[in-house]
């Protein structure tokens, strides 16, 4: 027979785990690379950058987009993946999403 106590703290971890579950977004992937071979796309009027031939091969042309994102983040993300194309440094990206809706969540440059 198993006692209440451990039948209480299983209950505990069971509804934390399910919490932290659906309280956080799902991140599809995470790619670390130097991005030497991406192509960076400005789209005109629209506020829109696209990484095009990145590592993400869930996304379809290895294509990562924003959603939602201001301009100041967007010129931050451009002048941390022309940085790292002429430096050599790996960037990560975390996104959501497959095929042709692939979303960037975050992104950051390798020290």
């Amino acid at each position: 027979m198993i006692g209440g106590n451990f039948l209480a703290r299983l209950k505990f971890g069971l509804a934390l785990t399910l919490i932290g579950t659906f309280s956080s977004p799902a991140i599809s992937g995470i790619i670390e690379e130097v991005p030497t071979n991406w192509r960076l796309q400005n789209y005109i009027n629209t506020h829109e950058v696209a990484v095009w031939y990145s590592g993400a091969t869930v996304c379809t042309s290895g294509k990562l987009g924003f959603s939602g994102s201001t301009a100041d983040e967007l010129n931050r993300f451009w002048s941390t993946v022309l940085t790292a194309k002429i430096a050599g440094r790996a960037v990560g990206i975390t996104f959501t999403g497959t095929g042709d809706s692939c979303v960037i969540n975050d992104f950051w440059i390798q020290n």
